[in-house]
């Protein structure tokens, strides 16, 4: 397929607000799970921002054939707030690619980013969109890891073992090896309870939550309410944790059709508090209907995911990973801590 060349392709930028509709239409074109205008206004607008997001433009002969946007999410990169610009809504026309449109509409972002001096930038990207930007100087920190917990593996182990028998014996032995290693996690003074909302609470929680030294999104009261609490399609749960009555950590959480638990996030003020509160996870969703696994995906040098390991929970590394843009200079020259999850995905 011929490639065009630079000069066929052109490139325009244009605010969110009042092109509404065209990255409604041309984002659904190109996914084959369509979304409404309310979802790309709460993705959009409804996290405060000092700067308003940007819609990159790609057009051939006269007519728009991609897109793609920066929104500026607050992240705390060692210690210091700032508002990390988020790509994300990459999308050409199916017509056109593989002819280089999207290549060089990422070259112009990129461009724009650096020209513009953003301290940071991030995206979790597809493959040919990873290869594109490794080449115009993207990183990749780190890939993402799934952690997973089996509460009912019967299924899972007859699609191996055809002799029922021998199925459940293998079914009763990992129940008890699970129930071992949970019963030597000590809960003594602390509590699990579901919460229906944010409060005040969560504020003091994060201001009290140790961010030298992080990479990580802001989790703070306003930031947890527009991402989880708002969200127009997805209804999360919480649940707080306690330890001799403080406040030590939480974890939002959804339930989807499969039978699965997806852990959406965890933040616990030390982590030495994870295996406690995901064995109290652990147990109240056991409790409160069938549930066959729980999983939870993190990047892979995230520091709770050791201690889910040593828990028990299976580890399966994963293709895909997030990339990053830094200006001069780097926080990755120093020592850091990357604490991204499935909260940081298509947000």
């Amino acid at each position: 397929m011929k490639k065009l060349e630079m000069d066929d392709v052109t490139f325009s930028v244009t605010p969110y607000s009042g092109y509404e509709n065209d990255v409604l239409r041309l984002r659904n074109s190109n996914r084959t799970k369509p979304q409404t205008l309310d979802y790309l206004n709460w993705r959009y607008l409804h996290e405060p921002s000092p700067h308003p997001p940007i819609i990159f433009w790609a057009y051939c002969d006269g007519a728009c054939v991609g897109m793609a946007s920066i929104i500026f999410r607050p992240y705390w990169i060692i210690g210091t707030l700032h508002y990390a610009a988020i790509l994300g809504d990459i999308s050409v026309n199916e017509n056109m690619r593989g002819k280089g449109i999207g290549r060089n509409l990422l070259q112009h972002i990129t461009a724009h980013i650096k020209k513009h001096s953003y301290h940071c930038s991030f995206v979790i990207p597809n493959e040919p969109i990873k290869k594109s930007l490794l080449a115009e100087g993207w990183i990749i920190p780190e890939s993402f890891v799934w952690y997973v917990w089996t509460v009912d593996p019967h299924l899972k182990i007859k699609k191996y073992v055809k002799v029922e028998f021998i199925a459940t014996l293998l079914d009763k032995l990992y129940r008890v090896i699970n129930w071992i290693k949970l019963k030597k996690i000590n809960t003594s003074h602390f509590s699990s309870f579901r919460s229906d909302f944010f409060d005040d609470s969560f504020e003091s929680f994060w201001q009290e939550f140790p961010k030298t030294q992080l990479i990580i999104r802001d989790r703070g009261l306003t930031s947890l309410q527009w991402r989880y609490q708002h969200h127009p399609n997805i209804k999360y749960k919480i649940m707080k944790f306690e330890y001799e009555e403080k406040f030590i950590g939480y974890i939002i959480y959804e339930y989807e059709s499969n039978n699965t638990c997806y852990i959406t996030d965890i933040l616990t003020l030390d982590r030495k508090f994870i295996k406690q509160i995901t064995k109290l996870f652990i147990h109240e969703i056991s409790q409160s209907g069938y549930i066959q696994s729980i999983r939870y995906k993190l990047n892979e040098g995230h520091p709770y995911g050791v201690v889910l390991e040593e828990m028990g929970f299976r580890r399966r590394k994963e293709s895909d990973v997030f990339q990053a843009l830094f200006s001069s200079p780097s926080p990755l020259s120093e020592r850091h801590i990357w604490y991204v999850s499935r909260g940081d995905k298509d947000t």
